[in-house]
């Protein structure tokens, strides 16, 4: 009897066995175009970060187009993820395009763009923190959850038109009861990246395993 019932709880776990995808974001730069009042950075200013990116946090996900997946979570959900820090108000955005995205040359590539909330010292503004990836020289993406991503390079021709930037948008009502939305921005070349995904045993897959465990315990006790 107790067999049986473990048995039909490993089955009610099976569907929940899937591995979260976390994604290892590592990068540095330094800042080439500036926009507005470009938040205080300057041309050649060196930047860097880390990012963890988790899609099992995602809480909306579509799938409408062919070989293209968007992911999008309140910032405080945890999809983006400041390895130094904690999320800000807002939301975050992923999205992948396995060989589905179309450049301004017409071809076909790889793509991957994250847009992460960031916190805001101006009133009435959002910022964010976007990285844009459009590798060159090799086919990188190999499904829409990143799960064998394995990149390391600071080589300036494979990181092509890849780029970020620090973006500020500022919206509210003059005056005079007008509209208005500006946009302040430091955009970043990449001089390295370092991009990893590792699968990750989700609690409901460890539970499982407690419970291979513990049938295992029980059989040799009754033998």
């Amino acid at each position: 009897m107790i067999k049986r019932s473990l048995l039909a709880l490993a089955f009610v776990c099976l569907p929940m066995l899937a591995n979260a995808n976390v994604i290892s974001l590592e990068y540095t730069g330094h800042i080439t175009t500036l926009l507005g009042d470009s938040q205080g950075y300057l041309i050649g200013d060196a930047v860097g970060g880390k990012l963890a990116i988790d899609l099992s946090k995602a809480t909306y996900v579509a799938l409408d187009v062919p070989n293209t997946a968007k992911y999008q979570a309140p910032s405080s959900g945890g999809l983006i993820g400041n390895a130094a820090g904690g999320d800000s108000q807002g939301w975050d955005f992923v999205d992948v395009y396995n060989d589905s995205h179309v450049n301004w040359l017409g071809e076909h590539e790889d793509f991957f763009q994250i847009s992460d909330a960031l916190p805001s010292a101006l009133p009435g503004s959002v910022d964010n923190l976007q990285i844009t990836l459009t590798l060159k020289g090799f086919d990188w993406l190999t499904d829409l959850t990143l799960s064998n991503v394995n990149i390391d390079t600071n080589d300036l021709n494979t990181l092509g038109w890849s780029f970020g930037a620090f973006n500020q948008f500022v919206s509210g009502v003059d005056s005079s009861g007008n509209y208005f939305f500006n946009s302040n921005a430091a955009i970043f070349s990449l001089d390295s990246l370092k991009l990893i995904s590792a699968d990750v045993p989700e609690p409901s897959s460890i539970a499982l395993i407690f419970i291979g465990g513990f049938a295992l315990f029980l059989r040799r006790r009754r033998a």
